[in-house]
């Protein structure tokens, strides 16, 4: 039986000393379930008029970027404050230092909520400090690295706060013109980026987790290899998706690269078809990410192709269903690792990731083939499904994340 060894110091200060400032991933993971929670609701509310938002924002801007700079970006400071110290075997910030951020974080929040009417100036200087901070916590580090094995991941936060930038120039009318569209452009290559960054992270967390799967079923003849150039093939030509809808949205040129995309997606899932990997819920959860990522981008293909409005649904393929998928896995993985706990995924988590998915399928498909039901299932039975998944997520790792690991370890 582990006995607990006596409780270590996160800081000198009793206030910070608590096991939930102990490391990124515990306060910024709770916080990024319980806002997805949250804000999807709030979403609903602003939709059906129960509720008012700030006139400075369109309401499906504001949706947008909250799900994006609120929800996701907070599990993307947790994981980074987490895996680059170990990646680096450099100080991890704790106490204090991540209260503090922990606080600018939950400032920008409210301020999209209540300030935009006030200052919108304000706001968005609040709310575009947070990433310089991560990155300036974390990115050195990277750089600095003796093997440079993660320096792709130092291009992938500067590239998503230069599309933050580029929403709030559209919100600040710095495009007069097109100033909404500049806005909405951003957002969708806002989750762009954001999708190539869980490319490069699922890369690293594949290494080492596609084993672990096959020595816990005794498999000792299926042997992992992803293939370096499918999956180099996947992210580049995301990447160059990104650019295309961004400077050319609905233009059959960007259509075809979408179509393309969606294929090298396909053919990297083809990396995970070992032994039987994929009856490892946390490894078919990455999988999942995957498929309604390819479902997406093929969705915006055939619409920028053919102008078909049964596929406009397919941008919420990315969101709700490969970026949320994704954030999830990331949550499993690192916070049972982190704690010091086999990745040992129970009825609560399989429930997250069926119900994310059945809310994901009524968001995309409900518009196309039964357009009469699109606000009640589409709108209305997606948001509390999804905010469901991550009510309940957040109710199965609270005890993990705010208490002290099991084995005396110090994280």
């Amino acid at each position: 039986m582990i006995q607990p060894s006596p409780k270590h110091s996160y800081d000198p200060n009793p206030a910070f000393d608590r096991v939930i400032f102990s490391y990124g991933f515990r306060p910024f993971f709770l916080l990024s379930a319980g806002y997805a929670a949250f804000t999807v609701l709030l979403w609903a509310g602003f939709w059906y008029d129960f509720l008012a938002l700030p006139d400075a924002i369109a309401v499906g801007q504001w949706h947008a970027h909250e799900m994006i700079f609120g929800f996701a970006t907070a599990a993307l400071a947790g994981f980074l404050l987490t895996a680059v110290p170990e990646w680096t075997e450099k100080p991890h910030i704790m106490g204090r230092k991540l209260a503090a951020l922990v606080g600018l974080w939950l400032l920008g929040r409210l301020g999209m909520l209540f300030g935009a009417d006030v200052s919108l100036v304000l706001v968005i200087m609040v709310n575009a400090v947070f990433l310089p901070v991560v990155a300036f916590w974390t990115l050195p580090d990277i750089w600095a690295e003796r093997l440079k094995r993660h320096r792709s991941i130092a291009f992938f936060l500067p590239a998503l706060w230069l599309t933050q930038m580029a929403v709030y120039s559209g919100w600040l009318g710095a495009a007069p013109d097109w100033s909404y569209d500049l806005a909405l452009r951003s957002l969708n290559a806002s989750l762009h980026v954001f999708l190539i960054g869980i490319s490069l992270v699922v890369t690293r967390i594949s290494m080492a987790l596609v084993p672990l799967a096959l020595e816990e079923q005794n498999d000792t003849t299926s042997i992992f290899r992803p293939i370096p150039p499918r999956r180099n093939l996947a992210v580049s030509t995301l990447i160059i998706f990104t650019l295309a809808d961004f400077f050319m949205p609905q233009n059959p040129i960007a259509g075809w690269i979408a179509l393309a995309a969606a294929a090298a997606q396909l053919d990297r899932m083809a990396d995970w078809h070992v032994g039987r990997v994929l009856l490892k819920p946390y490894i078919l959860v990455i999988y999942l990410s995957h498929v309604w990522l390819a479902i997406g981008l093929a969705g915006l293909g055939f619409d920028a192709l053919l102008g078909w409005d049964y596929f406009a649904a397919s941008r919420h393929a990315l969101g709700l269903g490969a970026a949320s998928l994704a954030v999830v896995a990331v949550f499993l993985i690192a916070g049972f690792r982190h704690t010091g706990r086999d990745v040992l995924v129970r009825w609560p988590h399989i429930l997250t990731i069926i119900l994310i998915n059945i809310a994901t399928a009524l968001r995309v498909f409900i518009p196309p083939l039964l357009p009469n039901y699109y606000q009640h299932a589409a709108i209305g039975m997606a948001s509390v499904i999804w905010a469901l998944a991550f009510a309940i997520f957040l109710g199965a790792f609270w005890p993990i994340l705010t208490k002290a690991r099991p084995d005396g370890a110090p994280g």
